[in-house]
């Protein structure tokens, strides 16, 4: 973990809870999941296609982020350690591009609630997959 006292250069980086945030000259400061291998390492610009699930550790509420470039079919999934769909966040055969948020309650989901541990989440649209992780806390 590291923190800045004031803000980076641009380009500066850092990785907060698999959170990769960087400054990218001349656009705000753009925020993404961090992904495994190198070259997704970097910041994308908001304009790209993106997913995020926070606060991560949850309590309670939590919102899914997600930006999309192109409409179509888009679904969120959440699956325990063991592999198994515990919720389907969303589903929607015509997602609009754009910005969306949409809500988990970790208190009760539509298979009941959601014992404290990692969960995965996979995010599936037109542009790709996009997967990560959230950890519940009672």
């Amino acid at each position: 973990f590291q923190v800045l006292d004031s803000p980076g250069g641009a380009g500066a980086a850092f990785l907060v809870d698999n959170i990769l945030v960087q400054n990218i000259t001349g656009t705000s400061l753009a925020v993404k999941p961090a992904a495994d291998d190198a070259q997704e390492q970097r910041a994308t610009p908001i304009e790209n296609f993106g997913a995020w699930l926070g606060p991560n550790p949850v309590r309670g509420e939590a919102t899914l982020h997600l930006v999309t470039t192109r409409s179509g079919h888009a679904r969120a999934r959440l699956f325990d350690v063991r592999g198994r769909e515990v919720a389907v966040l969303f589903d929607d055969a015509r997602l609009p591009a754009g910005r969306h948020a949409f809500g988990l309650n970790t208190g009760g989901t539509a298979r009941g609630r959601l014992p404290a541990g990692v969960y995965f989440y996979r995010v599936e649209a037109a542009e790709g997959t996009r997967d990560g992780r959230i950890v519940v806390i009672e």
